[in-house]
């Protein structure tokens, strides 16, 4: 456990004594460069245990065979603009990754909507199999969610998609929508179909700019 002093009853009673005239100008100099010091040390005392937070941080997948619950390490590095997010097993086998980026994009839909691009998501798979987890895609959107409600931008998020890897339903299911209306239209439509599984998602619908509406945030976060 970390201890940090009580710098504010130190300066009060610092304080007293100059008023009665205790201390010299060489103790006022003295002290507050005591204090400066003090201020930085706590100040990038706060600043590692929150960059440490942010690093590492313990999430769970599933096993698609087993069902069973695997404790997973979740890493994000930054590098210029890009923040990339990297998830391992316990035995720091890598099993998917995503990048986020800064952005200056304006999305206008009924007010601006400024927030990080979710560049991409990939699950690491065997071979030409699925990866034998489910969830890494999920966890990963969530911590860009978290990430982008650190940097101030309350958990928006926005991509362009293209139906590649995750497809575009992948996202639209976890609360992500179309600029254009209407494309979540037809996508209330394909799911409404999807039942039958020759149903194919047309491309001309499973492509374009998406967003994460506010009032979808909190559902992703509490999956």
């Amino acid at each position: 456990m970390v201890a940090i002093m009580n710098l504010k009853n130190i300066r009060y009673d610092f304080r007293l004594m100059q008023n009665k005239n205790l201390t010299s100008n060489k103790g006022v100099r003295f002290f507050n460069s005591f204090f400066r010091n003090e201020n930085l040390k706590i100040n990038r005392l706060k600043q590692d245990i929150f960059q440490l937070n942010t690093n590492i941080s313990k999430r769970f997948v599933i096993e698609r065979n087993s069902g069973e619950t695997i404790p997973v390490k979740l890493t994000m590095v930054s590098k210029n603009d890009k923040k990339f997010f990297d998830i391992k097993n316990l035995n720091s086998e890598s099993l998917g990754f995503a990048v986020l980026q800064k952005s200056d994009r304006n999305i206008f839909k009924n007010k601006v909507y400024v927030a990080p691009e979710l560049v991409s998501i990939e699950t690491i798979n065997n071979g030409n199999k699925a990866s034998r987890y489910k969830g890494i895609g999920t966890t990963l959107l969530k911590e860009a969610v978290l990430e982008s409600k650190r940097s101030g931008f309350d958990g928006r998020l926005f991509l362009m998609a293209y139906d590649s890897k995750p497809p575009t339903p992948f996202y639209y299911k976890l609360g992500f929508r179309f600029l254009d209306e209407n494309k979540n239209s037809l996508m209330e439509e394909y799911f409404s179909l999807s039942k039958d599984k020759s149903t194919k998602l047309d491309s001309s619908i499973s492509k374009g700019l998406m967003y994460l509406p506010e009032e979808n945030i909190i559902k992703l976060l509490n999956l």
